[in-house]
């Protein structure tokens, strides 16, 4: 605590620059109210911070009448130091008991009961479920366990009896102090024995961060361990559910069951609207042709089952509500893939569903079904992508001195009011017909739901959902995608971009006074398309922006969706990055430097601990992810440096080196590329991907029309304003120049990606100066 005289209520330099380094020390500021009153002004010059990790500390203010300001308070609490052993009931685990369920289900004739079950679809699958049911409780039973933290694990019989001889020579030499050998013996112990406990200890962490393939996960975990800290204490959340008046359940049999109904009835609760079927495919057959052909069905293979839990199914340890996990089933799949391919061709299921569901992307995949504006499910697309595009569209619109404003759509419950016999028609008019659609229409419909809780011992009954598609699924996410598979081109007036159910909207007009009412336009036509299909805008989150890039305020607009006004914004998250209305990216750059401040200090903390392989596998884990997260987007905002201080501070941490010591060499022998190369690296892959996007010097033609291209300039798109000069799509050609021949000519990207690693890797550029000054390459 105290009044360090940095005003936490303005965002100045100073502020910025003291909570970079504050979060490094894993340190966190508590007090956001105002401390000092001087009439109409406010200040927070008194600060109160520490690094307890608790989510019960709490800190205020206090008006003691005996200063200019108010006194501070924090309540921390103190937990003991070795809290008292848990007991919880899980499953164990292990090589053995999972070899046992594997050569158990193995022993088992299948041929003969997918026979006996032939035609009867629900006895054959209740037969097999209670045939993995009742094997995986007798090979991996329910048990239960006492969880006593370990303190100090890597301490074994070595270093104790070392520890004991080095003490009992340590006191010998104090008997005989005269006795110089017996000293020097002692002093070799004493070093032996420290030399041992540091290895040891270093191996130990190395082998949790090694073994473990969340890095990010497991250097925590080695942290938490380092610190002696107790983990966090199992809640059984039943026992905290209170009904709407706001009285506590009378036993955790009817919690489960209110939040089971809870669940079932939020799709309905909030609002969503009966879909106007015929309206709906009338606007669809508007914009897409029915389909000249449909989808046939063939029968899964046994070999197709293995290859699907092979390649398709995440390899998991969370259970269903049977206690089977997919990594179980996927060491299981050789041995059950058999009466699995019988399974799946008359039953859902996990698997089933990422087979049919690479069926239908392989059907539309050559005809173009799916619109270009949904970025979501699709390879090769991202959510930088998508913001790369919105950031495209307005600087463009700026260039050419128009008027620009972004909608932020929000959808309330959206996979969960997603009506099912409009997603049926709309299946149809894409190409699945007939059994194809009958199978898909099964899928969604007549599904069952149960919620599970205290640990499992108590579980729901059950109740049907009647609209939404079940979320969790690859299946269900592409049958999302084509109920707003239309959208875009329903749209008149604006460029659509979707992820999933967020849905974004860029509006332009030649005149200031016109943009309003364009936005209130798409605003309806957005409201008026969703009620058709049965979809509930969430108002009150759905919000819009207006940008004027020389930072001026933008005038305040008056937006409306059905009659209930639109938020308008002046920053707002969309998709992981905090878009502001001028572009600076100064609120994307706060929150990064935030994220990367807590990645510093856990970087500290294990730097001391595991060996400089594991911590660099942990900053990939943690900040290279951070730094290379649309870096094309943000990385030449003028607070640039804000995150390379915070890059070379890491790297610094890693190799031990004092705080002022020269961080290049430092990135050269670790391998790491520093913030502006990164840059480089993105912008310089992304230009390559897309040399059709580019022109060449003294032509109009595309890229890829001319064969002598790689001998050539690349051109940018004329520009007058910076933000347009830094964007990707002008600073692409630039940086694609100034390659070298024997990158631009490489015949593959993933040579090409490889080689100008190790390029910038072995130039390492400190600033964007040092390249751009490099000649250009004709």
């Amino acid at each position: 605590m105290g009044d360090i005289n940095i005003d936490l209520l303005e965002n100045t330099p100073s502020k910025r620059q003291l909570m970079d380094i504050l979060t490094t020390q894993g340190f966190r500021q508590y007090i956001d109210d105002a401390t000092r009153q001087d009439g109409s002004s406010s200040t927070l010059l008194d600060h109160v911070y520490t690094n307890i990790r608790d989510d019960r500390v709490t800190a205020a203010c206090v008006d003691t009448h005996l200063s200019d300001h108010a006194a501070q308070r924090l309540i921390a609490p103190c937990p003991p130091r070795h809290p008292p052993p848990q007991v919880i009931t899980k499953r164990v685990f292990s090589h053995k008991n999972r070899t046992a369920f594997v050569l158990a289900l193995e022993s088992i004739d299948w041929q003969a009961v997918v026979a006996k079950h032939s035609g009867e679809c629900k006895q054959f699958a209740a037969t097999v479920i209670n045939v993995l049911t009742n094997l995986l409780n007798i090979h991996l039973p329910l048990k239960p366990l006492i969880i006593r933290p370990k303190y100090n694990p890597w301490i074994d019989s070595e270093i104790q009896d070392l520890k004991a001889l080095a003490l009992e020579f340590t006191s010998l030499s104090k008997k005989y102090p005269d006795n110089i050998p017996l000293h020097d013996a002692s002093s070799k112990l004493q070093e032996c024995y420290h030399y041992k406990l540091k290895t040891k200890r270093s191996d130990y962490f190395n082998s949790i961060i090694d073994n473990n393939p969340n890095k990010s996960r497991a250097m925590w975990k080695a942290i938490n361990t380092e610190l002696a800290r107790a983990p966090r204490e199992r809640v059984d959340y039943t026992e905290l559910l209170v009904d709407n008046a706001g009285r506590r359940f009378e036993s955790k049999q009817l919690a489960v069951d209110a939040l089971n109904h809870e669940f079932v009835t939020a799709a309905t609760a909030c609002g969503a609207p009966s879909a106007d079927h015929g309206r709906c495919i009338s606007a669809l057959s508007e914009g897409y042709a029915d389909a000249d052909c449909s989808l046939r069905l063939r029968a899964f293979t046994p070999h197709e089952v293995a290859n699907l839990f092979k390649y398709s199914v995440a390899p998991k340890n969370s259970t269903d509500a049977y206690g089977l996990s997919t990594n179980l089933l996927k060491q299981a799949s050789p041995t059950i893939s058999y009466v699995l391919s019988h399974l799946f061709n008359n039953c859902p299921s996990k698997c089933f569903e990422a087979g049919l569901n690479k069926r239908l992307l392989g059907f539309w995949a050559p005809r173009n079904v799916l619109s270009e504006s949904q970025y979501a499910y699709r390879q090769g697309r991202s959510t930088t992508d998508l913001v790369r595009e919105v950031v495209r569209g307005v600087l463009s619109a700026r260039e050419a001195e128009r008027y620009v404003a972004v909608i932020c759509c929000d959808l309330s419950r959206a996979f969960d009011t997603a009506d099912h016999a409009l997603v049926a028609d709309k299946l149809a008019h894409y190409g699945i017909r007939g059994p194809a659609n009958k199978l898909i229409l099964s899928f969604m419909t007549d599904r069952a739901q149960v919620v599970v809780g205290a640990g499992g011992s108590v579980v729901s009954a059950e109740l049907r959902n009647l609209m939404g598609v079940p979320q969790g699924s690859c299946l269900s996410n592409t049958l999302f995608s084509v109920l707003l598979n239309d959208l875009p081109k329903a749209i008149k007036g604006a460029e659509i971009f979707m992820y999933a159910d967020d849905v974004t909207a860029v509006i332009t007009a030649s005149a200031e006074h016109e943009l309003e009412g364009a936005i209130n336009d798409i605003m309806e036509q957005l409201h008026q398309w969703f009620q058709s299909n049965g979809l509930a805008m969430n108002k009150e989150k759905t919000c819009f922006m207006t940008f004027k890039l020389n930072g001026h305020p933008s005038p305040t607009l008056r937006v409306c969706a059905g009659g209930a006004p639109i938020q308008q914004v002046s920053g707002t998250r969309l998709l992981g990055f905090q878009l502001d209305s001028a572009l600076t990216w100064e609120s994307h750059i706060d929150d990064l430097c935030g994220r990367l401040g807590r990645a510093c200090y856990a970087l500290r903390r294990l730097a001391s601990t595991a060996g400089l392989c594991a911590v660099r596998q942990c900053y990939y884990a943690t900040m290279h992810s951070l730094l290379t997260y649309g870096v094309e987007l943000w990385a030449r905002a003028s607070d640039w440096s804000r995150v390379f201080v915070m890059q070379k501070r890491a790297v610094r941490i890693m190799t031990g080196k004092p705080s002022d010591a020269p961080a290049r060499d430092l990135f050269r022998d670790l391998n790491i590329l520093p913030l502006p190369c990164l840059y480089l690296y993105q912008v310089a892959v992304f230009t390559h991907e897309n040399l059709n996007k580019f022109k060449l010097k003294g032509t109009n033609d595309n890229y890829h029309l001319r064969s002598n291209a790689h001998k050539n300039r690349l051109i940018a798109d004329p520009h007058r304003l910076a933000k347009s000069q830094r964007s990707v799509y002008c600073a692409g050609p630039s940086v694609y120049n100034r390659l070298p021949d024997s990158i631009r000519n490489t015949a593959t990207t993933a040579v090409f990606k490889c080689k100008l690693k190790m390029w910038l890797m072995s130039e390492v550029f400190y600033d964007y100066a040092e390249y751009f000054n490099l000649p250009i390459i004709i």
